[in-house]
């Protein structure tokens, strides 16, 4: 569909055999990664899609469409022609691969219409999609956006000076703390209003819970019975990860961080008790087959886990689980600058992104400024061909110091860390931890669980 909402796609049953060939055994990792299936549409058929949204005066020519791929999608670009010969804009065309049917593509799409309204965050315009791969020729769900005219930072970040990493990294913290400053009441993600009633919304939902973090924004703007959108079950790898995407379970959207949690862990329960070990079947993976030689005891650590899981969490929410949209991929590839002047044209990628507690991002630092701890900076002055070596990682360190100095100051605290015990924070991120990693690292959970007992005992004693 073009523009926004009336909406005709409906959730469509997953289908066992479609899914299972989307995800293979990775031989690096041991688990399974997302895969593409071999019956692609051919790209004149794409071409033939994309010219009923493309404004009819534009040419398009198949031969000179472009690929490239990601995990979930299959990216298409396509330049087009507003006077002979001379290419003036072009368009991509993204189809993904059915892990998480009709919901991703929806909250997605939504997602990125509510910021442009919603904020300054330049995020690429939407011109049209299909989240029913039942429904369309393609045979795959698709979005049509323009293409932001610009490359990705990753490409250009090892020949900008400080000043122009510097002048970057402010304008990221900018769009960062707007992004930030948006206010909900409930965590999930962000789907139209018009399919409220297929993503688990409730109309009479009372989740209006107290968040003590001054903001100017109201909450849920424009979100609601009588908005344009509404918050409804979480899109999050999480939550469909493999075959979690085929088992029951609450997918939100949810009132309380504990609700979020236990759902979350729930689900893994699910997953680790539905193995497949066994080469040559449906969502084998190593992983797998070395979780069934362990069984036993990697269930008795799970049950462990997911007691804790509810004891760390209180039934009301704190500071620090103030609800926050957060983009969880804001990597050198994802933000796209100008090749010359370093600004930043775009902020892409923005699938899965969803409402989560504002702890879980850790402060809000993006990837590209994440690295060590610098105590002070590295000596200035001509130094030894060998020592001038052994420097330049410790500079490359300082700086991003420096930059993330720069960063935290524009976005300032996300909640009020003073009202928040460090045991609390700690235990919660290392619980996420534990949840995300189970599967390989559960001997690590198991510890961490022994640590968690001696620590009530101590407290017990005191």
């Amino acid at each position: 569909m073009a523009g926004s909402p009336p909406h005709t796609e409906r959730p469509i049953k997953i289908r066992v055999g479609d899914h299972a060939r989307c995800w293979k055994n990775c031989e690096e990792c041991g688990f399974l990664e997302p895969a593409w299936p071999s019956d692609l549409p051919d790209e004149s058929a794409i071409l033939q899609v994309a010219r009923q949204y493309i404004p009819w005066h534009y040419e398009t020519d198949v031969d000179s469409m472009s690929t490239s791929n990601g995990a979930f999608h299959r990216i298409y670009r396509i330049p087009v022609l507003t006077s002979p010969g001379k290419s003036s804009r072009s368009y991509i065309m993204r189809l993904a691969i059915p892990v998480e049917p009709f919901y991703k593509t929806e909250s997605e799409v939504a997602t990125m219409f509510y910021l442009r309204e919603q904020t300054s965050i330049p995020v690429p315009a939407v011109v049209a999609w299909s989240s029913s791969a039942a429904d369309n020729v393609l045979g795959f769900e698709w979005i049509l956006m323009e293409t932001v005219d610009g490359v990705t930072l990753e490409s250009v970040w090892y020949r900008m000076g400080f000043e122009d990493k510097k002048k970057l990294t402010e304008a990221v913290a900018s769009y960062t703390k707007e992004l930030l400053s948006l206010r909900f009441t409930s965590f999930g993600s962000i789907y139209f209003a018009e399919v409220w009633n297929e993503v688990n919304y409730s109309l009479y939902s009372s989740s209006r819970s107290s968040q003590p973090a001054p903001s100017s924004r109201a909450p849920d703007a424009n979100i609601g019975k009588d908005g344009k959108y509404v918050i409804g079950r979480m899109v999050s790898l999480r939550f469909f990860q493999d075959k979690r995407a085929l088992m029951r379970a609450d997918r939100g959207p949810f009132e309380t961080a504990k609700e979020l949690v236990v759902a979350e862990a729930n689900l893994l329960g699910q997953r680790i008790r539905h193995l497949s070990p066994t080469p040559g079947t449906d969502y084998y993976c190593e992983v797998d087959e070395n979780l069934y030689k362990h069984e036993a005891e990697m269930l008795q650590v799970f049950d462990k886990l997911e007691k804790v899981s509810a004891r760390i969490f209180s039934d009301s929410d704190g500071p620090e689980d103030l609800k926050v949209l957060w983009h969880n991929d804001l990597s050198t590839f994802n933000i796209l600058v100008d090749p010359i002047t370093f600004e930043i044209k775009g902020i892409v990628d923005w699938e899965s992104v969803s409402i989560v507690p504002a702890w879980e991002i850790d402060g809000g630092i993006p990837y590209f400024l994440r690295g060590p701890e610098v105590d002070e900076p590295p000596p200035l002055g001509s130094r030894s061909e060998e020592d001038e070596a052994g420097l330049v990682e410790i500079r490359k360190d300082w700086d991003l110091c420096l930059l993330r100095k720069t960063y935290t100051e524009i976005v300032g605290p996300i909640f009020d860390t003073t009202s928040v015990a460090e045991k609390t924070l700690r235990h919660k991120r290392q619980l996420l931890s534990s949840l995300a990693t189970f599967e390989d690292l559960w001997v690590r959970t198991k510890n961490w669980l022994k640590e968690m007992d001696t620590e009530k005992e101590l407290a017990s004693g005191e």
